[in-house]
């Protein structure tokens, strides 16, 4: 990463300066060139390697459990450009969201369009009894059926969930199976009325508790 301030020579075009409400000089990220990484009221950074942003810079910024981005520092801005490739960064390397990662692989100010329920299929975080016993929710995995009850069960072989069942995928298609139902207007109309059943009646699929 190349540092430069306000008075140094530098061959990209210098951040202008503004006179704010209070009468002090300083910065704001309209005034910042667009590749260009906010440090402070008197200088700035040539971003040539975003993980310098990360790695360099990482005492500026936290996450928060949902790893939103939290400026920890006063004054110190993104441009919008950087802003997404830091996002870009963390949701490359984080070690959490990989099943999702593999759907959505860019970062977006545009939301998927996914609802309630499909946000549930895709991350495998809703009402199944293998996601509850994950958090001790739960003392066993098991569906009221008797076998594990993950997404794909409740998807391809719960006796509960007949009415809206896919075909099972092998392990090695389950990213492509899983695009293709997202992707697929009757699809996925179908796991919306799958989903409304889990959760309403999720007392059938859960096993007793004991």
């Amino acid at each position: 990463m190349k540092r430069a301030s306000s008075q140094s020579t530098s061959s990209a075009t210098p951040a202008k300066k503004i006179s704010t409400s209070n009468g002090i000089d300083g910065f704001t990220t309209d005034s910042i060139p667009q590749h260009h990484y906010h440090l402070g009221e008197d200088n700035y950074a040539v971003v040539s390697d975003f993980r310098d942003v990360i790695n360099v810079h990482i005492r500026k910024y936290k996450t928060d459990d949902n790893w939103r981005i939290l400026l920890t520092k006063k004054g110190v801005n993104f441009s919008p450009f950087v802003w997404e490739s830091l996002s870009k960064e963390i949701w490359d390397n984080r070690e959490t969201g990989r099943s999702t990662h593999d759907i959505v692989p860019r970062v977006s100010n545009k939301s998927v369009g996914w609802n309630r329920g499909e946000m549930m299929f895709v991350t495998g975080h809703g009402p199944f009894p293998s996601y509850l016993h994950r958090f001790h929710l739960r003392t066993h995995d098991n569906c009221s059926c008797g076998e594990k009850g993950d997404l794909i069960h409740c998807a391809t072989k719960c006796r509960f969930t007949l009415s809206w069942h896919f075909q099972t995928p092998t392990v090695s298609l389950k990213l492509q199976w899983l695009k293709s139902i997202l992707t697929n207007n009757l699809s996925r109309t179908r796991l919306r009325l799958l989903m409304r059943f889990v959760c309403d009646e999720n007392n059938l699929i859960l096993e007793d508790n004991n």
